[in-house]
């Protein structure tokens, strides 16, 4: 794909200048302009590599996605702070991470394709314990129907939620913290700081058999950290728990994120494309694999569901972790 220089700046914000490719106050040296600029017009596939930053392509129509660097992710996370996001709610509002600066905070990670979308209530009966102007819980929905959200939220509980509910539809918390399943949390305290990586954590016990997890224990160290200050983890254990994605898995979201685009833009044929090639890529993602069920014509919570399962099982559990 081949972009003015003005394209490009508008759909990625990097610009080509004589010192190399830059964007606010970063500078990366091209080592080849000539591969990089043809003829008055840009190579976006060239702009990638040389930011080393994944790009999923589509022809027909002509769409890209300039993904995240891996390296880039990583260092973010290497710092141990959490990163700040921006989504919207199922009222119709904004949140952002920082918005509540100052507290601890729990993400938890939910989709309506997963029987966590249960958790909702349950978390609200624990977060009823606390105060919640030092801590909130931010459940953030890793899904493409909004919709559905909503009703998990607004519809099914018979109390209301008091903590706010996000609609994730890019996954983009799942990219920044390093999230490939649901029901996943985080805790972040109130300098901003993870002391709790992403693990998984149902709200109760109802799914036990198949999780393998005694919710308890995530909750009850919850309360600990919450009123006490009590951590979970040391910091080192932390950070070896903060890792870098591969160049494979970041090349996935690359290609889920495009494969949403053209199916919501009515381009289904090429959308199935790229959720294959994306699966393919990243086959222990279940917010990929599972998440994409619905829209591939399967059954998130029938036998196309238990056939994957049991393939997943067969390997060992794979990036199921828990503590």
């Amino acid at each position: 794909m081949l972009l003015s220089r003005d394209d490009l700046t508008v759909a990625t914000g990097w610009a080509l200048k004589p010192e190399g490719l830059c964007r606010d106050d970063v500078c990366v040296p091209v080592r080849d302009r000539a591969a990089l600029e043809r003829d008055g017009a840009i190579s976006l596939r060239a702009v990638a590599e040389a930011l080393g930053r994944p790009l999923a392509l589509e022809a027909d129509p002509s769409v890209a996605v300039l993904g995240e660097a891996p390296a880039d992710l990583g260092a973010a996370l290497g710092t141990g702070r959490a990163p700040n996001f921006s989504l919207p709610d199922v009222d119709g509002g904004t949140v952002e991470l920082d918005d509540f600066a100052g507290r601890k905070r729990m993400i938890s990670t939910w989709s309506s394709w997963c029987g966590c979308r249960w958790d909702l209530p349950k978390w609200q009966q624990l977060y009823e314990q606390f105060d919640p102007e030092e801590f909130v819980i931010l459940s953030v929905a890793l899904d493409e129907d909004a919709e559905a959200v909503r009703h998990w939220a607004r519809d099914e509980p018979t109390e209301p939620l008091t903590y706010p509910v996000l609609v994730d539809r890019e996954h983009r918390v799942a990219e920044l913290f390093g999230v490939t399943n649901v029901p996943t949390t985080i805790w972040i305290d109130e300098d901003g700081q993870i002391v709790r990586p992403p693990l998984i954590a149902p709200a109760d016990n109802e799914f036990e058999d198949f999780t393998h997890i005694d919710a308890a224990v995530h909750n009850d160290a919850l309360v600990a950290w919450v009123r006490d200050g009590v951590t979970p983890f040391a910091d080192d254990a932390v950070q070896e728990r903060l890792s870098a994605p591969t160049e494979a898995e970041q090349l996935a979201r690359a290609e889920r994120r495009l494969a949403m685009h053209l199916l919501r833009s009515g381009h289904e044929d090429a959308a199935h494309r790229h959720l294959e090639r994306a699966m393919e890529l990243a086959p222990e993602d279940w917010t990929i694999h599972r998440g994409s069920m619905t829209i591939r014509g399967k059954d998130p919570f029938g036998q196309d569901f238990f056939d994957f399962w049991n393939d997943w099982e067969a390997r060992g559990r794979p990036g199921y972790a828990s503590a």
